[in-house]
């Protein structure tokens, strides 16, 4: 009886261990063309002495989150966190002077931002990788995203306050745009946006405690967003890596201070 108790928690590891191994192995089959950490580490190393100061401050700090995503396999609230967190590395820039004590104004502000890196992002992606990913890759998690109610600003704003009644006209105008978008190469933009305001939505639920974590009730979308985010975040500072002073990407909010 003594060993079979001595025996059972280290079965329990091993199998525990087992298991983020094989999640781990899953999450990194779906990444795009073997886009895990690592490949981009190395890629970043290979170039970084080239990359203008900004541009090599961006991909260390995005590169860092990603790293850190990345030991999240089973645990895909965390995961969106910090994609989301390697994501505004990659993204954000000084706006200028806005009222952030407005909901709404600080909610286009950032969208307005990541709408600008977007189409940054395209500019330089000549192959169309990012078309490629939503339309096959990401097709099947990309379309629930949009399909879902739950992760539509609108949605809220209509039960919360005293937003319009009438979200679902909104709401199915902008999964038809998106899946054109994807059904025709076109107009990718507006589709990444679309998505990104799904995301988002899906990030503020966790990071305000509006849910809880590892809950049955947002499980699907929280996995494909993890997913989602698991694919295009990489891609994004792999695209940035390819062409570091072919567009603007702009001045970090926060740069490095020394004094």
């Amino acid at each position: 009886m003594k060993r079979r108790r001595e025996f059972k928690p280290y079965c329990s590891i091993l199998r525990a261990a087992l298991l983020s191994g094989r999640i781990r192995m899953e999450r990194e089959r779906d990444m795009p063309n073997g886009l895990d950490f690592k490949s981009l580490k190395d890629k970043q190393q290979k170039l970084r002495d080239g990359f203008p100061d900004n541009v090599s401050l961006r991909i260390h700090r995005s590169l860092s989150w990603i790293e850190r995503a990345g030991t999240c396999a089973g645990d895909d609230d965390a995961a969106i966190l910090f994609y989301w967190i390697a994501f505004n590395a990659a993204y954000a820039v000084d706006a200028g002077k806005r009222d952030w004590s407005r909901e709404e104004e600080q909610r286009k502000g950032e969208r307005d931002k990541y709408d600008e890196f977007f189409g940054k992002i395209l500019k330089v992606d000549s192959g169309k990788r990012a078309h490629e990913a939503l339309s096959k890759e990401l097709s099947e998690p990309v379309k629930r995203l949009l399909d879902n109610k739950y992760i539509y600003a609108e949605f809220w704003h209509s039960r919360n306050s005293s937003g319009s009644a009438h979200w679902e006209s909104s709401f199915n105008k902008d999964k038809e745009a998106a899946y054109e978008a994807l059904a025709t190469g076109r107009k990718t933009r507006k589709a990444l946006n679309i998505l990104f305001d799904r995301l988002n939505v899906l990030r503020n639920q966790i990071v305000h405690g509006s849910a809880t974590w590892k809950s049955s009730v947002n499980r699907d979308q929280v996995e494909d967003g993890a997913h989602v985010m698991a694919v295009l975040v990489p891609l994004f500072v792999d695209l940035m890596m390819d062409k570091p002073h072919e567009s603007l990407w702009g001045k970090p909010y926060f740069p490095v201070v020394e004094e």
